[in-house]
């Protein structure tokens, strides 16, 4: 049977002593509903696994309930292919300027694509030096001061979108990608 590799970035644990998950207990909780060879990365839930199963947000509701029902807690799950989290990241507008630092860049994957954008908003709460682009289910950000001293958050987004959101950096997104390239040779 064919393995199909999927990346999960889970929202909002172990941020200020919140919603605590292990990574191996993360691991173990992926085992349990049969999700295979599952790796994790950082402490701010992010692993990479493999399924015979094929719609992301079966798996992501999956995951979801599994946290809940052994933790007894929420926590917003998405789920990328890798061919989704290769093209986000080969289509990032910002890996075009050279005079980009990496360090700055950061991705903010939306659970779906928002049905409105209101820019003035983002452009009254940006600091100056910020930019950004909303490409389908993604907000490509530029945060040249840091992400811990920009507006443009999790929250904001989620407030502003009608969507869940979670950010991950440029590092961790590219070593996301890379350990699923991993399982697929």
């Amino acid at each position: 049977m064919v393995m199909n590799i999927f990346i999960a970035v889970l929202r909002g644990i172990n941020v200020s002593g919140k919603k605590i998950i292990k990574m191996d207990i993360l691991t173990k909780l992926l085992e349990e509903l049969n999700l295979e060879n599952v790796t994790t990365y950082v402490q701010s839930g992010n692993a990479v696994f493999s399924s015979n199963l094929t719609n992301v947000k079966e798996i992501a509701d999956l995951i979801h309930d599994k946290i809940l029902e052994s933790l007894n807690f929420e926590v917003p799950v998405l789920i990328l292919s890798i061919k989704k989290l290769k093209n986000i990241i080969e289509n990032n507008p910002f890996l075009m300027d050279l005079n980009i630092d990496k360090e700055f860049l950061h991705y903010t994957f939306l659970a779906n694509k928002p049905s409105e954008i209101n820019t003035d908003k983002i452009e009254k709460v940006k600091n100056e030096d910020e930019q950004y682009f909303i490409v389908e289910d993604v907000v490509y950000l530029y945060c040249p001061s840091g992400y811990g001293k920009t507006k443009l958050t999790n929250i904001f987004f989620e407030n502003l979108l009608n969507v869940s959101a979670t950010t991950r950096n440029q590092n961790t997104t590219t070593a996301l990608l890379q350990l699923a390239l991993m399982r697929e040779n």
